[in-house]
């Protein structure tokens, strides 16, 4: 039993965790097992910016809106969150320099806020909260979803969001994707 917990708790597989001996004379070993914190986390957010600290907590309770939004509430009450979805030939819409560079942070930011959350966060939540983020800014985007096979020929669906041609979540190859579209209206 010593053994097993010794192994599974050896201060080589768990980071902030070291060996240290505590000068008890206890019987099975006199090595003990010390928490010492990982202050890296710390001293990076320490260093981050006021506003990018709140973008971040955006991003993470867009995240977990968008989350409760896609598995609790039926798509016909969200899908205009979409947005008008693009034909086969839609050209994107050029974006300002301004626009560019707020995808281009909160692409950063949503990727930094889905990497410290405990859970895996999948693309259609993060599109979600990234558009949300875009439209708070005043910058238009173009949330899109598409499907393939894979090889087993399972059909799996993807959501991206673009901001002019500024890939925003969901970066992939385009040819791999069939995109959803609208019907055409017929006059």
């Amino acid at each position: 039993m010593l053994n097993w917990l010794h192994r599974v708790w050896s201060a080589e597989s768990r980071p902030g965790i070291k060996r240290c001996t505590d000068g008890s004379s206890r019987g099975f070993t006199p090595d003990v097992l010390c928490f010492e914190p990982d202050m890296s986390k710390l001293r990076t957010v320490m260093a981050t910016p006021i506003a990018d600290l709140a973008a971040a907590c955006e991003a993470i309770a867009l995240i977990l809106a968008a989350m409760v939004l896609v598995r609790r509430v039926p798509l016909r009450r969200w899908q205009r969150q979409f947005g008008a979805l693009p034909g086969p030939d839609a050209e994107v819409s050029a974006a300002s320099a301004h626009d560019t560079a707020q995808a281009r942070r909160i692409a950063r930011i949503i990727q930094q806020a889905e990497r410290n959350l405990p859970f895996m966060v999948l693309c259609l939540p993060q599109a979600l909260a990234g558009r949300w983020m875009l439209l708070r800014r005043g910058a238009a985007s173009q949330l899109v979803i598409g499907t393939r096979r894979d090889a087993v020929g399972t059909i799996e669906f993807h959501a991206w969001l673009k901001c002019g041609d500024t890939w925003v979540t969901g970066y992939h190859d385009n040819a791999d994707f069939a995109i959803f579209t609208l019907p055409t209206q017929d006059k």
